[in-house]
C-alpha cells in the first residue's frame, strides 16, 4: 500500500509534516546525550522526506525511502540535494551499511501481517552496523479515534478530507477524498490500512531478527515530553 496524493498533501501543505519534524529534534538530543557519533542513516517511509532534512541539517548522510511514487517525487522537490528512492522496506537493502536507521509516522503499522515485519527487520539487522541504532514508531491501539470524513484544506480549487474507519481485528482503514471546489465533483479517492500491533509482538520479531537490546519507551528526552500517539522503540 502506497500514499496516494491527498495522503501527500497532509504531510507536504497541510501540516502533518510537524511529526518527523519534531521527532527529528527530539532525536538529535539523544544521540548527543547518548554521546552516539553518526555518519550515516537510513530513512525509512521517508515521506515528504522532512526527517531526512532534520538529519542532513546535523551533518547525517541520510538515504530516504518510500515505498509511495508520489511521496518521492514530492521529497525530490523539497530537497533536490537529498538521496531518495522508491522502494519496499522489506526487500530493500543499502549499497552501505549505515548506523542509524529511522521510520516515523507509524510505517510498521503498515505492514500488516508478522511475515512482513519479520523480513523489514531482518533486512534492516543486516545493513545496521554492529554499533548501530535502529528507532522507530508504533501507533498505540488506546489513541486511534475513528471519525467519519473532515476537511483537512482546500489548495487549488481541491478540497481535501480525510477519515479513519475501524474495520476489527485491530485494523484501520484511512481514507483520503479530493473533490473539485465549484462542482462538488470527486477528483479521487483512497484508502489504506494499518494494523494496531502489540508491542510485545513487535519486540518478540526484533529479537528474533537479533536485535539483542530492545527498549520501548513514550519518548527519547524528557525535555521533549511525551510524543503524540506511538511507542518509541530503541533497538540495538
Amino acid at each position: 500500500m502506497a500514499y496516494n496524493e491527498g495522503f501527500c498533501k497532509m504531510y507536504n501543505t497541510f501540516g502533518w509534516n510537524y511529526y518527523p519534524e519534531s521527532f527529528g529534534e527530539m532525536l538529535l538530543q539523544w544521540l548527543r546525550k547518548e554521546q552516539i557519533q553518526v555518519q550515516s542513516a537510513v530513512d525509512l517511509g521517508c515521506g515528504t522526506g522532512m526527517l531526512c532534512h532534520v538529519l542532513a541539517e546535523a551533518g547525517i548522510q541520510t538515504l530516504g525511502v518510500d515505498l509511495a511514487e508520489e511521496m518521492i517525487r514530492t521529497a525530490e522537490i523539497n530537497w533536490p540535494e537529498l538521496d531518495f528512492v522508491q522502494a519496499d522496506i522489506t526487500c530493500f537493502q543499502p549499497k552501505q551499511p549505515v548506523e542509524l536507521v529511522t521510520a516515523t509516522c507509524d510505517v510498521f503499522n503498515h505492514l500488516l501481517e508478522e511475515e512482513m515485519l519479520e523480513r523489514a527487520f531482518g533486512r534492516i539487522r543486516g545493513y545496521l552496523r554492529a554499533e548501530g541504532v535502529f528507532i522507530f514508531d508504533l501507533l498505540k491501539p488506546e489513541e486511534v479515534q475513528p471519525f467519519s470524513s473532515i476537511e483537512i484544506g482546500v489548495e487549488n480549487d481541491r478540497r481535501y478530507e480525510y477519515r479513519i474507519t475501524d474495520k476489527g481485528n485491530r485494523l484501520v482503514e484511512l481514507g483520503t477524498a479530493v473533490y473539485d471546489v465549484g462542482s462538488g465533483a470527486t477528483i479521487s479517492k483512497d484508502v489504506i490500512y494499518e494494523r494496531l500491533h502489540e508491542p510485545e509482538t513487535i519486540q518478540k520479531l526484533l529479537k528474533k531478527c537479533g536485535f539483542t537490546d530492545v527498549r520501548i519507551c513514550d519518548t527519547l528526552s524528557e525535555e521533549s515530553g511525551r510524543h503524540g500517539t506511538d511507542w518509541i522503540f530503541v533497538c540495538r
